[in-house]
């Protein structure tokens, strides 16, 4: 019979091979459960209290070249499904924000923790305005509230 010499430098790399192999994946599985794939991002839909319009926030979160990467956008639709308005807000993802209908109104209001702006866009839907009116702040405010809460 042959003597076989067994190096534990040898065992050492196999058995670390064996370890990390199942390691990498279990990384991989815990990323991708709490993590999720990179896709862009885009709301349900809300529509307004008139029933005139309908609100979608969208996020691009794939495109890292594009000017608004990461930025949420206030996209605002006709009851035809008609894009009237579309809004770079430049509130970043990453950060707490919330958007949604002003009380009985056509008034899209939005809270951004990025910067701490309160966004206003009111019909015909062409400029998108800061305000530090109470009447908004409350509302924009209750919004994120209830956003993450």
């Amino acid at each position: 019979m042959k003597k076989v010499k067994i190096s534990y430098k040898r065992i050492l790399k196999v058995v670390g091979i064996i370890i990390l192999i199942p390691l990498i994946w279990i990384v991989f599985q815990f990323v991708m459960f709490f993590v999720g794939p990179i896709t862009n991002y885009t709301s349900k839909p809300t529509l307004s209290h008139s029933g005139n319009y309908y609100l979608v926030n969208t996020v691009n979160r794939v495109d890292e070249k594009a000017d608004n990467y990461a930025d949420v956008l206030l996209n605002i639709f006709d009851k035809n499904n008609t894009l009237i308005g579309k809004f770079n807000t430049s509130c970043n993802d990453a950060t707490k924000w919330a958007s949604g209908w002003y009380l009985n109104t056509d008034i899209v209001i939005m809270n951004c923790s990025d910067n701490g702006n309160i966004y206003l866009v009111q019909p015909p839907f062409n400029t998108l305005e800061t305000t530090t009116e109470q009447v908004y702040v409350l509302q924009a405010q209750e919004l994120k509230r209830q956003k993450y809460e």
